[in-house]
């Protein structure tokens, strides 16, 4: 729906329609500069929280904890503790 063609079969002044136009025009190139801003900003944001997101997994994921002398065997321990009762409950699983 071309609201600008609707306007022209009016008895409106060439001089009016004309003003109208340009306003409108200049509205749409407002709202096309607006849009690609917008879409900028979106993007900064997407990568700003990606890039968060890789800094968390940095500085709090496993890598960054500093276990040393019993804590390190005891965490050792655990793990194998863990990775025996997982083959132990796959063991059972398995079908005969």
């Amino acid at each position: 729906m071309d609201l600008l063609n609707e306007l022209a079969p009016t008895d409106i002044d060439p001089a009016m329609l004309a003003q109208v136009r340009a306003l409108f025009d200049q509205q749409q190139a407002k709202l096309a500069r607006q849009d690609a801003v917008l879409a900028e900003k979106d993007f900064k944001i997407t990568a700003l929280t990606h890039e968060l997101a890789y800094y968390r997994r940095v500085r709090f994921g496993n890598a960054s904890e500093a276990l040393v002398g019993e804590q390190r065997m005891l965490f050792d321990e655990t793990v194998d503790m863990d990775l025996a009762a997982i083959e132990k409950e796959l063991e059972g699983q398995a079908p005969a």
